[in-house]
């Protein structure tokens, strides 16, 4: 699949769908690495996961889920300083 998509397009292929990266640019950022990639959410104070290559939309909801409500997440950061979601 890759090395075809190569051929066709001229472009290595994307690791995001066109619908989750615009709505990753609302809640953070992504860095691409050699032969991975990690999603970094605004505000958050967890540690993001190690992620594959080319990552699928529900597993980009779910490290953003993580990382806002889940250990450490902003939630966590919330309820220690004793204010309100």
């Amino acid at each position: 699949m890759l090395p075809l998509h190569r051929m066709l397009y001229n472009k290595n292929a994307p690791r995001f769908s066109h619908e989750t990266e615009i709505d990753i640019l609302l809640v953070g950022r992504w860095f691409e690495e050699e032969f991975l990639t990690y999603i970094r959410v605004f505000g958050s104070i967890s540690s993001p996961h190690v992620l594959p290559l080319y990552v699928p939309d529900n597993l980009v909801a779910c490290e953003i889920a993580y990382q806002t409500y889940g250990v450490g997440g902003m939630s966590k950061e919330l309820k220690d300083k004793k204010k309100a979601i």
